[in-house]
This record gives structure tokens, sequence and C-alpha cells, in this order.
């Protein structure tokens, strides 16, 4: 449950931490209470942060303005820069994940060869017996 007020603080396990806890069936408030938690502290850090490089935020701006700009063109042109990294790492994933993607009857050909791969489920063991996973197919349980 922790991990939940973590993620707010690294990058990518926001994306996957409330999928995986919803696949552990944790009660709706403890789930909440956590995610309010990491929330709050991300804002803390966030003010806290702009407390004390208050100065330092203030000679920024005054800096932009010596060119002409405002705050919200510097946010703009961020933004831009964000958007457009964004862009390009999502065109290097899928260029990465058409090469290794494997499909269904790839998959049921490889589990049907004497050396099955090895399928990582993350899954409560509760979530296991209701859908009825036989001791078939390899699965290592984390």
């Amino acid at each position: 449950m922790p991990l939940l007020a973590l993620s707010k603080f690294v990058s990518g396990l926001g994306l996957v931490s409330s999928p995986l806890l919803g696949t552990a069936q944790i009660d709706v408030r403890v789930f909440v209470f956590w995610d309010l938690v990491g929330a709050r502290l991300w804002a803390s850090a966030w003010m806290l942060g702009g407390t004390i490089l208050n100065a330092e935020v203030a000679h920024l701006l005054v800096f932009v303005r010596t060119y002409g700009l405002t705050a919200l063109d510097v946010l703009a042109m961020a933004a831009g820069a964000f958007l457009a990294y964004r862009w390009v790492r999502r065109i290097q994933f899928r260029r990465w994940f058409a090469k290794y993607r494997i499909m269904p009857e790839q998959l049921d050909e490889m589990m049907r060869s004497d050396a099955p791969p090895v399928i990582f489920d993350a899954r409560s063991q509760e979530v296991r017996r209701k859908e009825g996973i036989g001791s078939k197919a390899r699965f290592r349980w984390i």
C-alpha cells in the first residue's frame, strides 16, 4: 500500500500502481487513504520547493522580462519541448514494440514446446484460484 504514496514521485510507477492494486482487490477506503497521503506528500514537496526557491524564481522572472517574454511564454516553450520529447519517446517505443511483439499463435506454440516460457503473474493467489489457472502452464508467482 505505501507504494501508492510513493508512486507520485517515481516516473511511470503511477501508471501501474493503481491497476496492480486493483487486481489485488484492495479495499477502496485503504486505496483512497494511501492515494490521499501520496497526493499530500507530492503537493507538499512542490510547495516546500517553491518556498525555498522563492528568490530564484523572482530572479528568473526578471531575467525573462528583460528579453520581452512572460512567464506564460516560458511555460509554453517548456510544455512544447516536453510534448516533443514525449512524441519522440512514443515513436521509439512503437518501433521497439513492433520488433519484440509476439502473436497469440506464437505464444500458444511456445507454451506447447518442450521449454515453455516463464510467465510472471502478479495477481493475488485468491484471484488466480477464482480464474482456475491450471498447473499445466509454467507460472512464477510473485
